[in-house]
């Protein structure tokens, strides 16, 4: 492993805070179909499972095909309104601008939505890749994202460290090889665990997660 590792994050939860739009657009989609609202804090959790995850969640009640109706009214709604509450983690964006080498997202968030969120939160320009659920075949939890992520850093994943905030995170970083965070600050489903998961560091505010993008990715002099 080199000295310094060149940062790789996960999007949603981990970079930002999506959770305000996400939550907004489920309870609008449940409002549009008639469908009772889940519980606010139950719905921020499921954030975790992605768009499809929160409509099962809402329309557990409904058959596949009324939820997958839902889930195509429900993306269209919350890419129109993509980034009104959503925003960067305070406490990670200087770090990441004050880096020397560029830096990756990998997300399972699909690319159309990764980069209508990037473009809203003026994130493109920042950002040196993003690879998102349908650049390639597969997704996390298999590392391949997180490999074709390095390689497009001009990296071998053992010079990478990737965070994010589900164990499928963590499992795709160490069959990568990578240095694997887990994030706790995240909308963990009760009974999730991130010091479970194996990561080699947990951070349970995104102030710790600052901390050791200083400590383990090379800086700008």
């Amino acid at each position: 492993m080199s000295t310094h590792q060149t940062v790789l994050l996960d999007l949603d939860v981990t970079l930002i805070d999506t959770a305000p739009d996400l939550v907004a657009a489920l309870f609008a989609t449940c409002d549009q179909f008639g469908v009772e609202r889940p519980e606010q804090d139950r719905a921020r959790r499921e954030v975790a499972n992605g768009g499809l995850g929160m409509i099962k969640l809402a329309f557990n009640q409904h058959d596949e095909a009324a939820q997958k109706h839902a889930h195509v009214w429900f993306l269209d709604y919350y890419a129109a309104h993509i980034a009104e509450g959503s925003h960067v983690f305070p406490a990670i964006g200087p770090p990441l601008d004050q880096l020397a080498e560029p830096w990756g997202i990998v997300t399972n968030k699909p690319e159309y939505l990764t980069h209508l969120l990037l473009d809203a939160l003026d994130l493109s320009q920042r950002v040196g890749c993003v690879v998102a659920a349908d650049t390639l075949p597969v997704r996390k939890p298999d590392p391949a994202p997180l490999v074709f992520a390095a390689d497009q850093l001009g990296k071998s994943p053992d010079q990478c460290l990737y965070a994010g905030d589900h164990k499928r995170d963590i499992a795709a970083a160490h069959a990568a090889g990578m240095y694997a965070i887990a994030v706790g600050y995240g909308y963990n489903l009760e009974g999730d665990d991130p010091y479970s998961w194996g990561a080699d560091a947990v951070c349970e505010t995104p102030e710790a997660l600052s901390k050791i993008i200083n400590v383990r990715a090379r800086l700008t002099p």
